[in-house]
């Protein structure tokens, strides 16, 4: 954790060092308690639960784009490669409902499973842990994972329709 960040944008943290010798940063926002979770060998609890990104919620807004418009977004991108290349290969009656419920059930996997169960693709540092970011700032401080997100349904499109 940078403390001196924290200081130069007007955010004072406190140290409150415990018998055991770790030391605990906080400080106080609009008079909510902040506890700097910077310590791996420190046991946070609250209410009896741990503190962690698994206690944390994810917002409306995380929601909307982790649960709805991820899936949507990769399934139109599959979508778009099957027609594209079934109107190259002159294939327009033929539309492979198998690789599509195929890809359908992946995508449902990773989107509502592997994702939120599991961290994949580092579900939790982008939707909790950057909750605040819009959607623009979470592609561009995580490139690599909406690349794969981007190029994975396409690919997937190109396979399927191959297989003809």
């Amino acid at each position: 954790m940078d403390y001196d960040a924290l200081e130069e944008q007007g955010i004072i943290p406190n140290r409150f060092v415990t018998n055991s010798g770790h030391s605990i940063h906080y400080t106080d926002i609009d008079g909510e308690l902040v506890i700097f979770m910077d310590d791996p060998d420190v046991h946070y609890y609250t209410n009896a639960q741990p503190m962690n990104e698994k206690t944390a919620k994810l917002t409306p807004k995380n929601k909307l784009i982790a649960f709805v418009l991820l899936p949507l977004y990769q399934i139109v991108l599959f979508l778009i490669t099957n027609i594209i290349v079934m109107y190259l290969k002159g294939t327009w009656l033929y539309f492979d409902v198998w690789g599509f419920l195929g890809f359908l059930i992946i995508v449902l996997a990773v989107c509502y499973i592997l994702n939120p169960v599991f961290d994949a693709f580092d579900f939790n540092n982008i939707y909790i842990r950057n909750g605040e970011a819009s959607l623009i700032e979470k592609i561009k401080r995580f490139k690599g994972i909406f690349i794969i997100f981007t190029v994975a349904p396409i690919l997937a499109g190109l396979l399927a329709l191959n297989t003809n």
